[in-house]
Parts: structure tokens; sequence; C-alpha cells
């Protein structure tokens, strides 16, 4: 529920400074959180959740600004590459590329992982070891250092 508190006591604070971008985000940040709420599936909102939430905000973001750019249209892409630099300041320190290297090559190690046929099973376990260190991993770096060490490469 912090992050959800943040969110509120944020938007106040851009609100009285003027901050047309940072509350308008925050606008679809709360929406977005009130939305989760409010479905079937949703219930309480929890961290863990609201940082899910806005991370699916940001990858969205990023797919525009590829697609902005890609049709000349900086001004767009701008204002998203903006609006993703609000959003990053909500979300945890992310772990760096070396502990998500060194976390790999332990859990290959432990399990005698030595074919891309391990894969899921690394996976696993080294996103499961990343979490519990309560910092920001990135799926896909995760998953390409898991395919490199499995190849050898």
């Amino acid at each position: 529920m912090e992050i959800k508190k943040t969110i509120v006591d944020d938007m106040k604070s851009a609100m009285k400074a003027k901050e047309s971008l940072k509350l308008g985000v925050l606008r679809m940040v709360k929406a977005r959180f009130m939305e989760h709420e409010t479905s079937a599936k949703g219930g309480e909102l929890d961290d863990e959740k609201g940082i899910a939430i806005i991370q699916n905000m940001i990858k969205q973001r990023q797919e525009s600004v590829k697609t902005y750019e890609e049709n000349d249209r900086q001004e767009s892409a701008d204002k998203e590459k903006a609006e993703i630099d609000v959003l990053k300041g909500y979300l945890p320190n992310s772990i760096s590329e070396e502990m998500v290297k060194s976390t790999v090559d332990e859990v290959v190690a432990q399990t005698g992982a030595n074919s891309p046929k391990d894969m899921g099973k690394v996976m696993g376990a080294v996103m499961g070891k990343l979490k519990a260190m309560s910092g920001l991993v990135d799926g896909a770096l995760v998953q390409k250092l898991v395919k490199e060490a499995l190849l050898g490469t």
C-alpha cells in the first residue's frame, strides 16, 4: 500500500507545483490502480502489484516510443520518454547485470544444467533468487544470460 499512498501524495504535490506532465502520469497510474482494485480478479493492491502495473505502463510507452520514432513523430516520442522517466521514479532499484550474471552462473552450477532443455528450470530458480533480493529484474536480460550460460557462449 506504500506505493499507492506515495502516488496520491505526489499527485497533490505536482498539482500544487503545477507540474502538468507529472500530474497527468500520476493520474493515469492512480486510474490503473483503481481499475485493478475494482476488477473481479484484482482485489486489494499491494506494492508488488502496483510495481507490476507501473512496469507494464513503462513497457507500453517504450513500444509507443519505438512506433513514433519509426514514423518520424519525434515530439510524441519525446512525450512518451518523459512519461517513462516519471514512472521509473516509482520503481525500486534494478538489480545490476553483473549480479544477474553471477546468480545465473550460481544456479547453473547448483542445478547441473548444461543444455537449453534446462532453461525453464534455471529461469525459475534465477527469478526466484533475484526477486528475493527485492530489486527489479529484467526478465529479458535474465533469459538472455541463461541462454548464454547454457549454450556456453
